[in-house]
């Protein structure tokens, strides 16, 4: 079981463009097992493809460290989101 919660902030300030936009941040959690349990951190780097008022998707990539078992369990993080956004102003 994998928990994640983070603060992702972009390099730019008024940004006028839908595309490219570069970001940084970090993930904090938790991973879960039956015999193996761990706190991790993990700083991050990515772009928004595409940001609209209605759907905003990016792809990031990150390296995850553990706090128990660090040669196992810590390594490489790349992911992609889609996020669709039903409400906006």
């Amino acid at each position: 079981f994998f928990v994640n919660t983070g603060l992702n902030l972009s390099f730019e300030s008024k940004i006028k463009r839908k595309f490219l936009i570069p970001y940084f941040g970090i993930e904090l959690g938790g991973l879960f097992q039956r015999a193996f349990s761990s706190m991790h951190f993990t700083p991050v780097a990515g772009i928004q493809l595409l940001s609209t008022k209605k759907v905003i998707w990016s792809v990031q990539g990150g390296y995850l460290y553990t706090t128990k078992r660090f040669d196992e369990y810590s390594g490489y993080s790349y992911s992609s989101t889609l996020n669709i956004l039903l409400w906006n102003d």
